[in-house]
């Protein structure tokens, strides 16, 4: 009864206007609360409705945008699928792509959206932006950007895409098989680094120009390009910054202990003859124990051999000296005849020397030549004058004794020196044999026959004997 009270008189006094001065505080803060609670109620219906309009409105148009897409993915914009696109590619964002395409004439840009993996058509104006690097000429195929457009298709801004990346080195190998672009041994930073590739997207680039995969040599210097942005890492596209050509060394043959530098890089000689090269300049640095220090530049262009004819290096020479322990002599050096009394000069190396006289053993040896003045001493033997004994014997196959030395079995053909010779003949059940022969003149034949008698002793006598008396 109490409480209805109360309430009877709470309405009573709101009738009349009196305010109960117990609740005026709470009135008062009350009414100060009202707008603002009245303003949040009015933005949260309008996004919510403005969300559910975009929802049916995307629902009703997504079949509309599917329809007009194109068989190769390309995306063509119409009044009917802006939202569609704005849900997709984030219009007015910025949008990681790869530039497919550039018409300079029409100012059409081309690019295959990294987050959609549509490809996307843009038409730039006066008012889009190039921060990164100047104009749209600065451009390229493979290129990895941030794009920003509107919904009319007019790009608006080009960046620097910060999930770009690019490594350049040599080393670069290609695997078609997996779709792998490695650094290999060849490398000199990013040895073993890899990175997957796309058939249709990667491109390859060399002087301007777009060419193809298998053109790559892991010895040209390339840049690789790409994009990783924690779910997709993949090279986009590959700029051969310098090709190769072939760099062929003639004529080193005549370099004794050649060393050849390239660039301050040390090689032999020998491997020098023929190698790829990555294109530029090369300074080439030619060193030898027979020649002059020798260096030259030359340029390797692709697809090209450059040649480096090393025959115009000054080989050292010095003076060479035979002396003999006879006059008259003549000297042959690598088949060239030489008069003892004139001067030598060759090229410093080793050479083939003969020295002849008649009546005098032949020299040979080979020869130096690694100094100004080359002095060799050659001492010529004088030549044993020689005839021929011929021993024959009958029986023959007895041994034969020239001077106490065994020299054969006869007949026997003996070379000797001028002058007298015992000849002594041996064979068993034969009486020893000797002669004295004396060979005259150089080249004779002096002839030497024997006829050998047969040993008979008085034991074999009576032997015979005996035997001949029991046989009767």
């Amino acid at each position: 009864m109490a409480q209805s009270k109360s309430n009877c008189d709470e309405v009573k006094r709101h009738i009349s206007g009196k305010p109960n001065k117990n609740n005026l505080g709470r009135h008062r803060r009350r009414g100060a609360a009202f707008p603002i609670v009245i303003c949040i109620t009015v933005i949260a219906g309008f996004i919510i409705g403005a969300k559910s309009y975009s929802f049916a409105y995307n629902e009703v148009a997504k079949r509309s945008v599917l329809a007009e897409a194109s068989q190769d993915g390309e995306q063509q914009f119409s009044a009917n699928n802006i939202i569609q696109q704005a849900q997709n590619n984030l219009v007015g964002s910025d949008i990681d792509g790869v530039i497919k395409e550039i018409d300079l004439e029409t100012n059409k840009f081309t690019f295959y959206n990294l987050k959609s993996n549509e490809t996307i058509i843009l038409t730039a104006t006066e008012d889009t932006q190039y921060p990164y690097p100047n104009t749209e000429s600065d451009y390229k195929i493979g290129d990895v950007v941030t794009f920003v457009y509107d919904e009319d298709r007019n790009l608006t801004n080009i960046k620097e895409c910060e999930d770009a990346w690019e490594f350049s080195d040599t080393g670069l190998t290609v695997n078609t098989d997996s779709k792998l672009l490695k650094f290999g041994e060849l490398s000199s930073q990013y040895q073993d680094k890899a990175f997957k590739y796309t058939d249709g997207i990667t491109t390859v680039r060399y002087n301007d120009e777009y060419t193809t995969l298998d053109k790559i040599d892991p010895i040209d210097y390339v840049t690789v390009r790409g994009y990783d942005n924690g779910t997709v890492n993949k090279a986009y596209s590959v700029t051969i910054e310098k090709s190769h050509g072939m760099l062929e060394i003639h004529n080193g043959e005549q370099i004794q202990d050649g060393v050849i530098k390239l660039n301050g890089e040390e090689i032999s000689l020998s491997s020098a003859q023929s190698m790829k090269l990555t294109e530029g300049k090369y300074t080439i640095e030619v060193t030898g124990s027979n020649c002059e220090p020798y260096t030259t530049e030359v340029l390797v262009n692709p697809d090209a051999t450059t040649t480096v004819d090393l025959s115009v290096i000054q080989i050292k020479s010095g003076l060479v000296n035979i002396n003999t322990n006879v006059p008259d002599c003549t000297i042959t050096i690598d088949g060239t005849v030489y008069s003892d009394s004139e001067p030598i000069l060759l090229n410093y190396g080793k050479y083939s020397l003969k020295v002849t006289k008649e009546d005098y053993e032949e020299y040979t040896s080979t020869i130096t030549v690694n100094q100004d003045v080359n002095d060799i001493s050659v001492i010529l033997k004088e030549r044993e004058k020689v005839g021929t004994i011929n021993v024959t014997t009958a029986p023959g196959s007895a041994k034969v004794y020239i001077d106490g030395t065994f020299v054969g079995q006869s007949p026997q053909n003996a070379t000797v020196s001028l002058g007298s010779h015992k000849v002594e003949v041996r064979m068993d059940g034969y009486i020893t044999e000797t002669r004295d022969i004396n060979v005259a003149n150089e080249g004779d034949t002096v002839r030497c026959e024997i006829t050998l008698t047969p040993v008979v002793t008085p034991y074999a006598s009576e032997t015979t004997t005996a035997v001949t008396a029991t046989d009767e």
